[in-house]
Order: structure tokens, then sequence, then C-alpha cells
């Protein structure tokens, strides 16, 4: 069901986008894992209700009112699916404007999502896939 699981994983995306923490419940396993990037200060966040709270401080901290995340890529490898996301950013008090690239790799078991990994660097999430 690999098309089931890509849609799955946008599911989630968008419920993170959306503030939509309900729907979350019904997306990720209980025992649901997130592996920030290596360069966070947290590197586990265990269980879907801790997930889930770790979720909504990244929704407060990087989205603000108009904000959209782009998705620049989609690869649907089955069990996961690769994101290549895109958040256009402006510094508080600077005002400086960028952008925010990451890569997330999401993996379900059963039509709930288990883990999610991100990366900041997206050559190091297409060698966690051994896609090079």
């Amino acid at each position: 069901m690999p098309e089931a699981n890509e849609e799955i994983a946008r599911a989630a995306l968008e419920a993170v986008l959306r503030g939509d923490w309900n729907r979350l419940t019904t997306i990720f396993d209980e025992r649901a894992v997130v592996h920030p990037d290596r360069s966070w200060p947290e590197q586990f966040i265990s269980g879907r209700d801790a997930v889930i709270d770790w979720a909504k401080d990244l929704h407060a901290m990087l989205l603000r009112e108009g904000s959209e995340v782009q998705i620049e890529e989609v690869h649907d490898l089955g069990a996961r699916v690769l994101f290549r996301l895109r958040l256009p950013v402006r510094g508080t008090r600077s005002g400086v404007e960028g952008d925010m690239t990451w890569s997330q790799i999401t993996t379900l078991r059963d039509g709930r999502i288990m883990l999610v990994e991100f990366y900041l660097d997206h050559q190091q999430a297409l060698t966690a896939l051994g896609l090079i």
C-alpha cells in the first residue's frame, strides 16, 4: 500500500501545519519516535504524546501567520516516505529573510507512523535511505 502510506504521511504533515493535534493522535502509533537532525538539542522523542508536544513546540516556533511550507520533493518508498521541504522565514528582530530547508523520512507500519527522521542535509537523508 505505498500510495496509502504517502497519503498518511502527507496527512500528518498537513495536520502539523494546521495545528490539528487531534488528527495526529489518529495517525501516529502510540510508540512513535522522532529523531531530529543531529544538530538539534533533543535527539530522541519517544511516544505519541511526546511527539505531538514536540510538534506543537515546532509549530509555535517556526510557523507564523501566513507561513506556508512548500513540498519540493516526495519519494514514496513503500513503508518509508521522503519529503524535501522548504519554509520561507524572516528574523523576528532582524527582518532578514531566507529559506529553511529540511528533509524528513516518515516510516509507517500498519497504517500508522512509527518513526520520523529529520535531516537538514538532504544528502544525509538520501544516504540513510540507501539512495546514494
